[in-house]
């Protein structure tokens, strides 16, 4: 199998030539490392900000809508507490939303899922795991690529890996989720 380590996984150019697309799944809102755009690398400030992430996507005129929620979710609760600047009651109403976007203005749409139910850590909890990693990175003098393994662990840490298990099946919902909104859109 030929590989193009240019692009994310490897993929052929026709799969991921995206002024061609109609739409695109993504894990993430931007990408730098592989597709030279804005955003994995800016994992802490995301964990951490998620305002200032919130901002750089509208600036770059990116909608962001909460999927069966009206504030954003959180990397492993729910909910962050900050309002959503759109918001969808469910995965129907996304696809259409999706698909009108696409064909009027031809860009992104961020689709922001929240963490099941049965499987969020507590906001509180959270918060306070999260800004504690963050002060003792500095503190350890952690900075650069090192500080979100880092902050990771540490919050994994303790919060006794109900971190992990929360970001884990947030990732697994994602997936659903993306693969039906891509189902219908292409359905459209």
């Amino acid at each position: 199998m030929d590989t193009h380590p240019s692009n994310f996984l490897g993929l052929e150019p026709r799969y991921t030539d995206y002024k061609s697309a109609r739409f695109a799944v993504l894990s993430v809102p931007y990408e730098a490392t592989t597709t030279y755009r804005g955003g994995a690398r800016h994992g802490p400030k995301a964990i951490l900000d998620v305002r200032a992430t919130l901002e750089v996507l509208e600036a770059r005129g990116v909608p962001v809508v909460a999927l069966g929620t009206d504030e954003l979710p959180g990397f492993f609760s729910r909910g962050s507490g900050i309002p959503a600047p759109q918001s969808v009651p469910d995965e129907a109403a996304a696809a259409a939303l999706a698909a009108v976007h696409l064909e009027l203005l031809g860009s992104g749409v961020l689709i922001c899922v929240p963490v099941p139910v049965a499987d969020e850590l507590p906001r509180a909890e959270a918060v306070t795991a999260i800004a504690r990693a963050a002060a003792e990175a500095e503190a350890a003098g952690i900075h650069g690529p090192a500080v979100t393994p880092w902050v990771l662990r540490r919050v994994a840490d303790l919060t006794d890996g109900r971190s992990i298990r929360a970001n884990a099946a947030l990732i697994i919902n994602d997936a659903r989720v993306a693969g039906r909104l891509a189902a219908a859109l292409a359905r459209a």
